[in-house]
């Protein structure tokens, strides 16, 4: 089967999206599919790479804004694949793959991985006219709707369009690579003794960082840390906050990770903390407690099924920057053995519920079906 991924981004830009497109399309290979990943290209990647099996064609966009961007050439790009399979939101992509799939006469699935909350005015204008103008015809258009959580579908903004015609596909972790290892790197042994707190993720609004910049600022002690990895639109606000508030020992910005580099982090964290408004699934908090490391987690939908709260890590308040801070004081009042303890009960729920090859099993049952229609 010759299978197109479109999706605003991936390798080696880091998101949840472009995560989970990376995963299908490896896996997908692996069962002899020919996968092609359409994506912009935003700086100075290559513009065709072959990788784990499959290809990488990332394309000039004319038009960019943060994970934006408009790519005319998709449209023509598209027209000889068997299915095609697109990454929703992709704000100046989308329209074009509806456009492909009607004139090409091609089958075409979307996974609905999230609603998109812009940072601007400017964006939230556009997206209010994307999604007025295309949002309804690409989900109608779609043979089916992979869903990442029944949580998220069932209040998702266009629930309405996609109840008949949605199936449930459930994120996964690669529990072979994120994995509960000692950390030998000499930049995070340093922080050996102390409790280590770990935000991963974009830094951008939506995410909340600064609320978990507060809270640092309000637990005074001085054994502990707090490593933020990622980059993105609001880094330098970010930066600026925790010089102004005196931070600098405490809250360390580590940048972009992956690999190894990524699970040395998780493996130093006493807990991850991932404090956001919106989260439609949360890998992030698929690959922490894959390494043995407990949760604390904003109570919002979509996301918050990813924690038992008192068993893998805890739940608090949305926006809640007290409640926040008590569930860190547990945290820190904990031992290594109770620790150890709640790290193994998310590292075992991993392992039974969330794998990739199994999603990658039903995603081709899928694509099966709908090219039998």
């Amino acid at each position: 089967m010759k299978i197109a991924h479109v999706v605003s981004t991936f390798y080696p830009r880091i998101g949840g999206m472009g995560k989970v497109a990376y995963e299908e399309a490896k896996r997908l290979a692996v069962k002899n599919h020919d996968v092609t990943v359409f994506t912009p290209r935003y700086n100075n990647e290559k513009e065709v790479e072959v990788i784990d099996g499959f290809t990488i064609k990332r394309l000039f966009a004319v038009v960019k804004s943060g994970n934006a961007g408009t790519v005319p050439a998709l449209f023509f790009q598209l027209r000889n694949f068997d299915l095609i399979h697109l990454h929703y939101p992709f704000y100046g992509g989308a329209h074009l793959v509806l456009l492909a799939s009607v004139l090409w006469r091609k089958k075409m699935i979307v996974t609905y991985h999230m609603d998109a909350v812009p940072s601007f005015w400017l964006q939230k204008i556009i997206q209010k006219v994307y999604d007025f103008l295309f949002a309804g015809l690409i989900f109608r258009r779609a043979a089916k709707i992979v869903s990442v959580g029944s949580d998220f579908i069932t209040n998702g903004k266009l629930r309405r369009i996609m109840e008949n015609k949605t199936v449930e596909i459930e994120n996964g972790v690669d529990t072979k690579q994120f994995i509960k290892k000692d950390v030998n790197s000499s930049d995070l042994l340093k922080y050996k003794n102390k409790k280590v707190f770990a935000f991963v993720g974009n830094l951008m609004s939506i995410k909340r960082l600064e609320l978990l910049i507060e809270a640092m600022s309000r637990i005074n002690r001085q054994d502990i840390v707090l490593l933020v990895v990622g980059d993105g639109y609001e880094e330098k606000k970010y930066k600026d906050k925790v010089k102004d508030l005196g931070l600098q020992e405490k809250v360390i910005f580590l940048g972009q990770k992956s690999g190894s580099d990524l699970v040395a982090v998780y493996n130093r964290a006493t807990c991850t903390v991932i404090p956001s408004e919106f989260e439609s699934f949360s890998l992030v908090a698929l690959e922490s407690m894959s390494c043995s490391t407990p949760v604390i987690m904003s109570n919002v939908q979509g996301a918050r099924k990813r924690v038992e709260d008192g068993l893998d890590g805890f739940l608090f308040n949305s926006n809640d920057v007290d409640d926040l801070i008590s569930k860190m004081k547990v945290i820190i009042g904990m031992n290594n053995q109770e620790i150890d303890k709640m790290g193994e009960w998310g590292r075992q729920k991993v392992q039974k519920k969330y794998d990739w090859d199994n999603h990658v099993a039903k995603l081709c049952t899928v694509y099966d079906n709908v090219l039998a229609l």
